[in-house]
């Protein structure tokens, strides 16, 4: 699930680089769009998420689905791990109004690159002016002003789940303007109830939100690698 804040972006913008993933892991990788906020509000795209595995299931793509990772780039790791949280939550099923077509045993990994995985702490970052963008987008996405007090976003945090889950788990992020700390806190929950978490991240470059996309750095091609190897392990 491609990022872009809930507002904008496009399946398109990580095209290149789920292709490259793809050949050198030797997996299928399903690119999703999902329609942007405000015209659409949550949880319109963790449904078209499921409606999109629904209409996978149909094809002819030799899919093992016994077999299956799931995960996103920034609010795109929101909305898969919200899709992950539903397989064994029916309260937020029933909030969602989700029949899941899949279950959480067929998900075996889970991969988050610069995540939003706390979302009512969407605009608690380093940088003011990105933060004020990431509350009008919370705002547009959740439909509240005041979105980070609403209970029902605070309970969407990974972390909040750790028990419910069985994946094993794969973060990075920068570490500038983006969501470090929320990667730091869900790594470190999730350890806590003994799942298995590999977590890269770098303290002596300056690498901003979305890092992973620009093989300029050579962090960028580090992590490349490391998530290939996570895939083939």
């Amino acid at each position: 699930m491609h990022g872009g804040a809930y507002v904008g972006g496009d399946k398109r913008d990580c095209k290149d680089y789920l292709t490259m993933l793809s050949a050198q892991a030797k997996i299928i990788i399903v690119n999703v769009n999902y329609a942007l906020a405000p015209d659409i509000s949550h949880p319109v795209p963790v449904r078209q998420l499921n409606e999109a595995v629904a209409a996978i299931k149909k094809s002819q793509y030799p899919i093992d689905w016994d077999n299956i990772y799931l995960g996103g780039d920034s609010a795109g790791a929101q909305i898969a791990s919200e899709y992950l949280i539903s397989l064994t939550n029916k309260k937020l099923q029933k909030t969602n109004q989700l029949s899941p077509v899949l279950k959480n045993v067929q998900i075996k990994k889970f991969i988050s690159l610069s995540g939003l995985l706390e979302p009512d702490k969407f605009a608690e970052i380093d940088d003011s002016i990105s933060g004020f963008l990431f509350e009008q987008s919370g705002w547009a996405y959740f439909g509240y002003k005041n979105f980070s007090n609403r209970s029902e976003v605070k309970n969407l945090s990974l972390s909040k789940h750790s028990k419910e889950l069985h994946q094993e788990f794969f973060f990075t992020d920068g570490n500038q303007k983006t969501f470090t700390m929320q990667m730091n806190t869900t790594a470190e929950a999730l350890k806590r109830d003994n799942l298995s978490v590999t977590k890269i991240s770098y303290d002596e470059s300056k690498l901003g939100h979305e890092y992973q996309f620009d093989f300029n750095n050579p962090e960028a091609e580090k992590t490349f690698k490391e998530l290939v190897g996570f895939i083939d392990k």
